[in-house]
């Protein structure tokens, strides 16, 4: 018994740090220099999904990162990246799928200010976003679905809500709104007031013409 449940807690630490660590087997571990920052990232060693026309996809060649829709020149980044300022202050961090951002991506300020936190699914900006200001308030927040904007989105800088559906910004119409019973009693009297009136005028318009010619 005591044996079994050993085997069973080995297998779930097994199971728990395969999951952290990519495997030497998937990928490959890449430490570059771009321009003023660091980049730690993982390269597939194997072969992804079919490349996707409508998809930006993000691979590495002699020494850089490379974009491109629809393939890629090299082999795709893969698992986690994290991009550093030279202080080593992270910049930017999340997971890529086979070139595609996926997940959560994070990024922050100089002086390590979370600055934006974004969904993503396989390429494609899905799920919540959030900016920050430089003392950790949240400026403004919504929700993407396949790139589009979708929903409320509420900026608290500019105290300003706007509704997004499909990605273009949603204006509801106002209905007419309906009259009140005294109000609608009150034109319907009006109206049958002026009837009448129109009427005697008409009626002594006549009287007044048949008594000229009377004359």
């Amino acid at each position: 018994m005591l044996k079994s449940l050993s085997l069973i807690s080995f297998s779930f630490l097994l199971l728990l740090f395969s999951n952290v660590a990519p495997s030497d087997n998937e990928v490959q571990k890449k430490v570059l220099r771009s321009g003023q920052y660091d980049i730690e990232c993982y390269v597939s060693l194997k072969e992804g999904p079919s490349f996707k026309e409508d998809k930006l996809y993000h691979w590495f060649k002699s020494g850089e990162i490379h974009t491109s829709r629809y393939g890629a020149g090299g082999p795709v980044l893969h698992k986690t990246y994290s991009k550093f300022h030279k202080s080593n202050q992270l910049v930017e961090q999340g997971d890529f799928f086979y070139g595609l951002k996926d997940g959560v991506w994070k990024t922050w300020s100089r002086d390590g200010q979370l600055k934006k936190t974004l969904e993503w699914h396989k390429g494609e900006k899905s799920g919540d976003f959030v900016s920050y200001d430089s003392s950790g308030n949240i400026i403004e927040k919504g929700r993407f679905r396949k790139n589009q904007k979708i929903g409320t989105w509420v900026n608290l800088k500019t105290k300003d809500t706007i509704v997004y559906k499909k990605g273009e910004v949603f204006v509801k119409e106002e209905k007419p709104k309906k009259e009140g019973f005294f109000k609608r009693l009150f034109k319907k009297k009006e109206g049958k007031d002026k009837k009448k009136k129109k009427e005697k005028n008409k009626n002594i318009k006549t009287k007044t013409q048949a008594k000229s010619k009377k004359n």
